[in-house]
Parts: structure tokens; C-alpha cells; sequence
């Protein structure tokens, strides 16, 4: 049975770790973080080193938590898609992605591939990108549906 199920979309994850996660004791967190750093221009390797940190700092103190990574996601559509610098966000995203692949295969946590699933749904279902991610960055209601679908058919977990 599950406690608490926390799951987060920050920039700024590490620096509030410790008070807003680790001091709650979840039995399973789940990671959605890159969409936003994307559009900073981060380092990639910095990022993935605190990433990985992250998820270190997180085993050591809760030895017994499940961590759920999720790979961030981007779509040509919205403001975010007409921006001049898209496809290098594009590309910072697609990366991150990999990355988030790699962290999940290194500490062997549960992946939840949204970007495979918005690239799948914005390529095959015949509706505009927009339906699933209104901005580029922020899913729909539909958008939100298919991730909470994916999410629970990957990791399995209910609240029940």
C-alpha cells in the first residue's frame, strides 16, 4: 500500500529536495523534470550529474522507495513552437530524454516514456499537436489523460 505518491515537475528540484521530499518518507516518487530546463539552456552533463545525484542522495535516505523517472516531452505546437530557438529546445529535450533513459537503466527505476507517447499520438492520431499539448510544454486535458494512463499501465501502482 502506498503512503504518499509524490510527483514533481521543478526547476529547481535539488535545492528543496530535502524539506519537500526526502522529510515526507514516500514509499515512490515519481520524476518529470528537463521540459522546463530545455528552454534555459542548461548544460546537459550538469544536469544529468545532478539528476544522478539526485537519484543517489534519494537511495540513500529512503532505501526502500520506488523512484519512477519519467522522460520530459515537447511539442511543435503553441507559443513554444513558433519560438526562433525551437528545434535547439527540441533537441535539449530529446536529449534529456536519453538521458532520463540511461539514469533509469543505471539505478534500474521504472521509465515512463511520454515523449515516445506524444510523439506517437501527435504523429498518429490526425489531430493537430495542440490537442495534446496545448503550448508545446503543457499537455491538455486529453494530454493529461493519455500520461495518467501511460504512467499507471507502466509502473502498475494504484492508490487502492
Amino acid at each position: 500500500m502506498i503512503r504518499r505518491m509524490l510527483s514533481l515537475v521543478c526547476l529547481a528540484l535539488s535545492a528543496r529536495w530535502d524539506e519537500e521530499i526526502l522529510s515526507l518518507r514516500p514509499d515512490a516518487i515519481s520524476i518529470l523534470i528537463g521540459i522546463n530546463d530545455a528552454t534555459k539552456g542548461v548544460c546537459l552533463r550538469e544536469w544529468e550529474n545532478s539528476y544522478r545525484t539526485l537519484i543517489k542522495r534519494t537511495i540513500e535516505a529512503l532505501p526502500g522507495c520506488r523512484i519512477i523517472l519519467c522522460t520530459p516531452f515537447t511539442a511543435k505546437a503553441g507559443r513554444f513552437g513558433e519560438r526562433a530557438d525551437y528545434k535547439a529546445c527540441e533537441s535539449s529535450v530529446q536529449a534529456m530524454a536519453a538521458i532520463v533513459r540511461r539514469l533509469a537503466d543505471d539505478f534500474k527505476t521504472d521509465l515512463v516514456p511520454f515523449d515516445v507517447m506524444f510523439l506517437n499520438l501527435i504523429s498518429g492520431s490526425g489531430v493537430p499537436a495542440e490537442y495534446w499539448i496545448w503550448d508545446g510544454i503543457h499537455p491538455t486535458p486529453a494530454g493529461h489523460r493519455r500520461m495518467a494512463d501511460l504512467w499507471e499501465m507502466t509502473v502498475g501502482m494504484t492508490d487502492d
